[in-house]
C-alpha cells in the first residue's frame, strides 16, 4: 500500500505544479525585455527610453493608468464629451477602455492584436465620433507607450533620410516594418499598414505617430503634449493627447478626438 504520507506529499505537490501551469496560461503575453532584459536597443529606441525615464523605469512599470476626459468632434462642428478609463500594459502591448455613457457601461479590449467590445454595444454609443473606438484605441497604445513599442522583436525600423519640420520642431521619422516571427503560429497581421514614428531631432521624445490602414483604410495621427511621470510609475506620459485625420503627406487637416488626462 506504502507510506500514506508520501502518497499525500506527492499528490500536494503534483497539484501545485498544474495549478502553477495553469497560472502561467492565464498571464497575457509579455515582450521578452521585460523578463530577461537582454534585447539590443538601438540608438533612436535608447534615446526614447531616457527622455522618458529610462529604460529601468519602464522595465519595472507593468500597467499605467489613465482618466481621461474625451472630446470627440463631429462632423457637423459639435463635440462629445466623455469620460473614460485607460489602462495600458506596455509589455503585453495591451489597452483596455471603459466609459460610462447615457445607456450603458461600454468597454474594448486590444490586446495581441486583436480587439473586442467586452462590455455594452454599438447602440450605447451616442458620441457621433468620426475615429473607431479600435483606431481610437490603437493610436493611444502607440503613442503611450512608443518607446516599449520600439523595441518589438517583430519590427524593423528604419530612418526616413529628410527631416521634417512639425509645428516648429523638427523631427526624424522612423518608419516600422512588421518581421514575423516564422517560429510563431496563427500570426496576426500588423491592423495598420504603415506606422511612422516622429521622434524630436532634439531630446528624442516620440510625441507623434503616423497611422495608415485601418478597418476603414483611414490616414490619422496621434500627437501628445505636456509630458509628465505617471502615477504608481516615472515612466513619462503625455497628459494631452489629440487624434486627427491627415492628408497621403502625412499633413495634419481636421481634428478628430482631444484626451485631457486628470
Amino acid at each position: 500500500m506504502g507510506n500514506p504520507s508520501i502518497r499525500w506529499v506527492c499528490l500536494l505537490a503534483a497539484v501545485m505544479v498544474f495549478v502553477g501551469c495553469q497560472e502561467q496560461r492565464k498571464r497575457p503575453k509579455a515582450d521578452s525585455l521585460s523578463v530577461t532584459g537582454d534585447l539590443p536597443v538601438t540608438e533612436q529606441a535608447a534615446a526614447a527610453l531616457e527622455v522618458t525615464g529610462g529604460l529601468d523605469t519602464w522595465k519595472q512599470t507593468d500597467s499605467i493608468d489613465l482618466s481621461v476626459v474625451a472630446a470627440y468632434y463631429r462632423s457637423d462642428g459639435s463635440s462629445y464629451l466623455t469620460e473614460h478609463v485607460i489602462a495600458i500594459r506596455p509589455w503585453s502591448n495591451a489597452v483596455t477602455v471603459s466609459s460610462k455613457e447615457p445607456l450603458g457601461l461600454c468597454q474594448w479590449d486590444l490586446a495581441g492584436g486583436r480587439f473586442a467590445t467586452t462590455e455594452g454595444d454599438r447602440r450605447q454609443d451616442v458620441s457621433g465620433r468620426q475615429v473607431s473606438p479600435r483606431d481610437m484605441a490603437e493610436a493611444v497604445l502607440l503613442l503611450v507607450t512608443a518607446p516599449v513599442r520600439m523595441l518589438d522583436s517583430t519590427a524593423r525600423f528604419e530612418q526616413i533620410p529628410d527631416a521634417v519640420k512639425l509645428e516648429g520642431t523638427w523631427y526624424k521619422r522612423l518608419a516600422r516594418t512588421w518581421v514575423p516571427d516564422p517560429r510563431e503560429k496563427n500570426l496576426i497581421s500588423p491592423y495598420w499598414s504603415n506606422v511612422i514614428f516622429y521622434q524630436r531631432r532634439a531630446g528624442g521624445l516620440v510625441d507623434t505617430v503616423l497611422l495608415t490602414g485601418g478597418d476603414d483604410n483611414a490616414m490619422l495621427a496621434v500627437r501628445g503634449f505636456d509630458y509628465i511621470p505617471a502615477s504608481r510609475t516615472r515612466a513619462m506620459v503625455p497628459t494631452k493627447m489629440e487624434i486627427y485625420r491627415t492628408d497621403a503627406r502625412g499633413d495634419l487637416k481636421e481634428r478628430l478626438v482631444q484626451l485631457d488626462v486628470r
